[in-house]
């Protein structure tokens, strides 16, 4: 009996391995085969071999045994590679198995572990035994939906007849088992592979066949059948059109099947057409015929698909009128026919032009069609002007004067102008009729009014502020130690000239010299080509050396010290100012420092960090108010101002900083101009920071403004007003006070690309996208409010969103926001987030502005 069990073992491995049992992705385990052998299991009539798993932890072992056969007492036979001692553990407890005699039962998922002497660990299997499955019934019976099957399928209904179009040659039959494990299938003697597929039956030259679907269950045994009877059908007789159209040429009347006959009118240079005929039958054709007497013309040629939605193209015969015929054969050979009766229009006589684009400056006056005459007038930058006419017909054509055989085609023509020049463009627009019209452009580019430096750059010596072209003030300081420094400048345009002290300058450095402990004035002079002049002024003064001795008594001037430099007279207007001349002192009395006019005393504070912040007025204009005070008192702005940065609603200053205010009068209005940059500094990007501008005047009032501004690595302001009062603080609103929220600023990056941007959204008159916001407390949901909101773009390209109503909120709250908007497809895009409420700037004459929320406006789908 043992010899029987060992030589079906090695009948089993070999079948295990040719079934590729074993896997060589993970390590070989001891189990070649597993088996229930005939020999040892009296309840089977042959070896039921099982299939192992090696990519499941535990391996699995799956064992289908014919139907009826009893699990329990069943005996295992093992297959090993090694030596090892095998186990049963299912049960909780580890049962020793002598293999190919200990009985199991298998009704249940049974667990062995096979030990391999040197193994970290034993071998773990679990092995799953079932009957095999009867079911031999089908769960699909398909055909195409050109064929039609009766009855409908039923899988306890084992006979059909398919009806199949009139011009078939084959039949496809889809079908699948209702049984995952069904053995096999056979449609028309044709096993196909799987439990589910699709057999193509032939059915040509025959008006009728059946055809027999042969189920085999997963026991081999258990079978059914299907008959399916395959019947050709009538030829169709619809030759009715379901679509007739020319494209956007309209028919007269509007296209109906059983209308035969219709009228349309095309372009007078109509050169093709687009037919688009599609049958009401897919098995019925459609030719193009020319209309002839006897209506048997050879059909005309076309490029496409007559019933594809593009339609075909077909040449337009060069009569002024023709006729074509679309004919529809039926499958049966009836023919029905359609007549196109078209006409040609009359030969367009529109030479108007729809637009005259320019890319650089602007027409006068304002194109419009029929104004022959324009002048353009170029920045003075501008080296060259594309000029884009574009005609009012598109059969109208447009050519340049002087080329005549050159049409543009909607392409524009670039103008090349030299400063100073100006020259005439003249343009054709010839109708399709003959008639044409002439444009003429007058293109004028002035002479270059650019006086601004480029490059002020200094060799040996400090500039204070730095250097920016729109200031025209500088304080230079040269160490004690240097008798010279260097400037180095150059214009913006190329067409300026430069001058250091009259002298042409320019490119290499200018070399200047100063005396020890002197002072003096640098202009540098910026002439436009259009003899615009901006001077820049260097106010410099050489540092004083530190004297080695003790000073001089009154009494005495010690022998060997040296004198103060001599006073010299004072220089001519328009002259460089030399260095002062000091008056001889009387003897014995203590040299005096030369007299200079009073000059703001400018202290910067030494760099902390690498963050700046800057402010600007650039020629603002006192509001009548604030000037008409500043008149009644007598007053006037002083040349020092102070910039103090501190914590948002802080006293904690972060740094303070001069300011040189250069005032001008403009008629009878004061301009006050402040460029101010900081020392480098630390900002904390956790909170805003508070910036003040006081300037104070002679009667020791102030001119003043603040702002709160996020930190970053720049915060630039630009002052919108001033007042003017005793006191330059200002008082924020308290906490918890109403404040209305009226802008809404995104958080993204300008140009940063949004999901909702690839949608459709509706637009208001200004083209801009219609959305709406909602306020809500973050803590306890109450809603505060909602309102439309208009977006548009702000100074550094950010996107900007004003309320249509401003929404009260309270001061300092934390707020969620909702922002929303409906697609033209009715599906609603949302964005939330959370912000707080905090007043940043004030208005006047008095209060505030209303609130700006930083929000994200990234707004998604419905389920995103």
């Amino acid at each position: 009996m043992r010899n029987q069990i060992r030589g079906t073992l090695v009948c089993v491995c070999m079948v295990a391995v040719l079934a590729g049992c074993l896997s060589a992705a993970r390590p070989r385990g001891p189990v070649d085969a597993f088996a229930f052998v005939a020999g040892a299991n009296k309840s089977l009539a042959e070896n039921a071999v099982g299939t192992i798993n090696p990519g499941t932890d535990p391996q699995e072992i799956r064992v289908v045994l014919p139907p009826g056969t009893d699990l329990h007492g069943l005996v295992a036979t093992l297959s090993l590679n090694r030596e090892a001692v095998i186990a049963v553990i299912s049960s909780g407890t580890r049962v020793v198995q002598e293999n190919g005699v200990t009985p199991n039962d298998f009704s249940v998922p049974v667990t062995y572990v096979v030990e391999v002497a040197g193994d970290k660990k034993p071998w773990t299997y679990k092995v799953f035994v079932r009957g095999a499955e009867t079911n031999a019934q089908l769960g699909i019976l398909a055909v195409p939906p050109l064929a039609a099957m009766t009855p409908q399928f039923n899988p306890a209904v084992h006979a059909y007849v398919v009806q199949v179009p009139y011009a078939a040659a084959s039949l496809q039959v889809r079908v699948g088992g209702q049984s995952r494990t069904l053995k096999s299938i056979a449609v028309d003697g044709m096993i196909l592979p799987g439990v589910s597929a699709t057999a193509t039956v032939p059915f040509e030259s025959v008006q009728e066949k059946t055809i027999l679907i042969d189920c085999v269950a997963e026991d081999g045994v258990t079978r059914s059948q299907y008959t399916v009877t395959i019947q050709r059908a009538p030829p169709d007789t619809n030759s009715a059109l379901a679509v007739l159209d020319l494209g956007d040429v309209p028919l007269s009347p509007a296209f109906a099947p059983q209308q035969m006959g219709y009228q349309a009118t095309v372009l007078f240079a109509a050169r093709q057409l687009v037919i688009h005929a599609r049958p009401q039958s897919p098995v019925a054709k459609v030719t193009l015929l020319p209309a002839a007497a006897d209506n048997a013309g050879s059909p005309m040629a076309f490029h496409g698909n007559l019933a594809a939605r593009a339609g075909a193209v077909v040449d337009a015969p060069p009569e002024q009128s023709f006729s074509i015929v679309v004919q529809v054969t039926a499958e049966d050979g009836s023919i029905q026919q359609y007549l196109l009766e078209i006409t040609r229009a009359p030969p367009d006589h529109n030479a108007d032009l729809a637009s005259l684009g320019v890319s650089a400056g602007a027409l006068n006056p304002p194109f419009a069609p029929r104004i022959p005459q324009y002048s353009l007038f170029l920045p003075a930058n501008a080296e060259s002007v594309v000029i884009t006419p574009v005609a009012s017909s598109a059969v109208a054509t447009v050519t340049l004067a002087g080329q005549p055989g050159v049409p543009l085609a909607g392409q524009g023509i670039a103008v090349p102008m030299t400063p100073g020049a100006s020259s005439t463009v003249t343009f054709f627009v010839r109708a399709e009729d003959g008639f044409q019209r002439q444009y003429r452009v007058a293109v004028t580019r002035p002479q270059d009014a650019n006086a601004l430096l480029g490059l002020l750059q200094l060799g040996g010596a400090a500039m204070a502020p730095s250097f920016d072209p729109s200031v025209i003030l500088y304080d230079v300081a040269v160490p004690a130690n240097a008798a010279s420094f260097s400037v180095q400048v150059g214009a913006q345009s190329r067409y300026a000239a430069v001058a250091i002290d009259g002298r042409p300058a320019g490119g290499a450095p200018v070399v200047l010299t100063i005396p020890p402990a002197g002072r003096r004035m640098v202009v540098v002079d910026v002439t436009a080509q259009n003899g615009t002049m901006v001077r820049y002024t260097l106010r410099v003064a050489r540092e004083s050396a530190v004297p080695t001795q003790p000073p001089a008594q009154p009494t005495q001037q010690p022998t060997g010290q040296p004198t103060q430099p001599p006073v010299h007279p004072a220089q001519p207007a328009g002259q460089p100012t030399q260095p002062p001349v000091q008056p001889a002192q009387p003897a014995g009395q203590p040299t005096q420092p030369p007299v200079q006019p009073a000059q703001p005393t400018l202290v910067m504070p030494p760099d902390s960090g690498r963050d700046h912040v800057v402010v600007m007025t650039r020629g603002l204009k006192l509001a009548p108010r604030e000037a008409a005070e500043i008149a009644a008192a007598g007053d006037q702005p002083g040349q020092a101002a102070r910039v103090t940065v501190r914590g948002y609603r802080t006293k904690a200053v972060i740094t303070q900083y001069p300011a040189r205010v250069e005032p001008a009068a403009q008629g009878k209005e004061m301009l006050i101009n402040v460029n101010a940059r900081s020392n480098g500094v630390a900002l904390p990007r956790d909170r805003m920071v508070e910036i003040e501008l006081s300037i104070p005047t002679r009667s020791g009032r102030f001119l003043y403004y603040t702002t709160a501004q996020p930190a970053s690595v720049e915060v630039r302001i630009t002052v919108p007003f001033l007042f003017y009062g005793e006191n330059p603080s200002l008082t924020w609103p308290a906490p918890g006070t109403p404040v209305p929220v009226g802008h809404l600023v995104s958080v993204l990056a300008p140009g940063k690309e949004r999901a909702m941007d690839k949608e459709d959204f509706p637009k208001n008159a200004k083209g801009a996208m219609v959305m709406s916001v909602q306020l809500l407390d973050a803590s306890s949901g109450k809603v505060y409010g909602s309102a439309p909101v208009t977006s548009r773009a702000g100074s550094q390209g950010e996107r900007q969103f004003m309320l249509d109503q401003p929404i009260q909120v309270p001061e300092g709250a934390v707020l969620k926001y909702v922002l929303s908007a409906a697609a033209k497809n009715g599906k609603v895009w949302t964005a939330q987030g959370s912000a707080q409420a905090w007043t940043t700037d004030p208005a006047y004459p008095a209060g505030f502005e209303p609130v700006t929320l930083a929000v994200s406006d990234d707004l998604a789908p419905p389920g995103r």
